[in-house]
């Protein structure tokens, strides 16, 4: 599906959907760079492992390396959290117990490293601007 209506519908609604040009060019240039790492990884980042496989269709990645890397992914992702689970699974009351005490602390530490990440972010795409 990504290949087939992906670029196309992308440089027709993009603007509409808030999706810049440069915005496609990167993700382009990055899936090309780090595809079969990105299909692996994505699988346990929320939200990103959704759209993993229409930015590998979007951007002309093969069908067969797409299979390989993403399929590799999930089962590492499955294997990873039923393993945790079973480890964890009888200790859930102290895990809650734990994350209860220290969500506020942990949020506040979150947002931190986000408004550092972004900040961080601007200040190197203002230098490359000026240059």
């Amino acid at each position: 599906m990504g290949s087939n209506w992906g670029e196309p519908f992308i440089r027709k609604y993009g603007a509409k959907l808030f999706i810049k040009e440069k915005a496609v060019k990167r993700t382009n240039r990055l899936f090309h760079q780090y595809g079969a790492f990105m299909l692996f990884i994505c699988y346990f980042i929320p939200g990103v492992r959704h759209v993993a496989a229409y930015l590998a269709g979007i951007t002309g990645y093969g069908y067969r390396k797409f299979s390989i890397y993403a399929y590799v992914g999930a089962v590492v992702w499955v294997v990873t959290f039923v393993s945790i689970g079973n480890h964890l699974g009888s200790h859930w009351r102290l895990i809650f117990g734990f994350t209860q005490k220290y969500m506020h602390s942990m949020l506040i530490l979150l947002l931190i490293i986000i408004i550092i990440a972004i900040s961080w972010y601007f200040f190197f795409e203002k230098e490359k601007g000026d240059t």
